[in-house]
């Protein structure tokens, strides 16, 4: 594993004393961990890892590979495989964003547009039910704010 680390400060270009000083640690610190003097504890290999976006597994293994994919790497990744364009990438990223109950809403939306064979059938129940409770709930909110909600949107059924 130490020399990994020497790999990894290497592969950013960091000098002992750099690499050192963003762990918190001396040069002659790194030094000691790189040449095998010293031991590695968990808490610096999380925060080589932590720090420079480093896998784990390859740091203590050696195997995979040595950076983690960042979510831009990733993104990159299918823009190439599937030939999206910029605006398909942004619709994604702002896909990820969202919290897991706006991407159940955004699912539903799908669903309502595209029809059940977007989703699983469990999926599709599951949505279906959400919407439904979604209206009944609007409905309440109106009929209690003395509001008259719209007859059509209320009785309105998703599928």
């Amino acid at each position: 594993m130490n020399s990994r680390i020497k790999e990894v400060r290497k592969e950013l270009g960091h000098s002992q004393e750099t690499f050192g000083s963003l762990l918190g640690v001396t040069k002659a610190a790194i030094s000691r961990i790189e040449t095998g003097e010293r031991g590695t504890t968990d808490q610096m290999i999380r925060a080589i890892c932590r720090e420079f976006n480093v896998s784990e597994e390859w740091l203590r293994t050696g195997s995979g590979d040595m950076f983690n994919l960042t979510q831009d790497d990733e993104l990159l990744d299918l823009q190439k495989k599937y030939n999206l364009d910029q605006l398909d990438i942004k619709i994604l990223q702002e896909y990820l964003k969202l919290s897991p109950e706006h991407r159940k809403i955004f699912k539903g939306y799908f669903v309502n547009v595209f029809g059940g064979a977007v989703a699983s059938e469990d999926e599709a129940i599951d949505l279906e039910v959400e919407a439904y409770r979604k209206e009944l709930e609007d409905e309440r909110r109106f009929s209690t704010s003395g509001a008259s909600p719209d007859t059509a949107d209320v009785k309105k059924k998703v599928g």
